[in-house]
């Protein structure tokens, strides 16, 4: 949760591997593959529920995005109810 609540409160920048650690590991030396478990997870609730989209940035990090995708596929109508809530990860 802290490290969707960490790309969140980016709203779309990239977040780098180092700043992923440093707020969500507290600086403690954490391997690749721990984030990379993390961001496995993120991506299979994004594909479950939507409202959002994770993308790697090639030896940048991550950024987070917000999908406007109703459950059909196609583009939300609906309004805000289909969307991330951004307003819940203050900058």
């Amino acid at each position: 949760m802290q490290v969707l609540v960490a790309l969140a409160r980016r709203r779309g920048e990239v977040v780098s591997h180092d700043e992923l650690i440093a707020t969500c590991w507290d600086g403690y030396a954490v391997s690749d593959d721990a984030i990379h478990r993390c961001i496995a997870r993120l991506r299979r609730l994004s594909e479950a529920h939507g409202g959002f989209t994770l993308e790697t940035v090639a030896r940048v990090g991550y950024q987070l995005t917000e999908s406007i995708v109703a459950a059909g596929g196609g583009p939300s109508t609906d309004g805000p109810g289909d969307q991330l809530p951004w307003e819940w990860f203050p900058q």
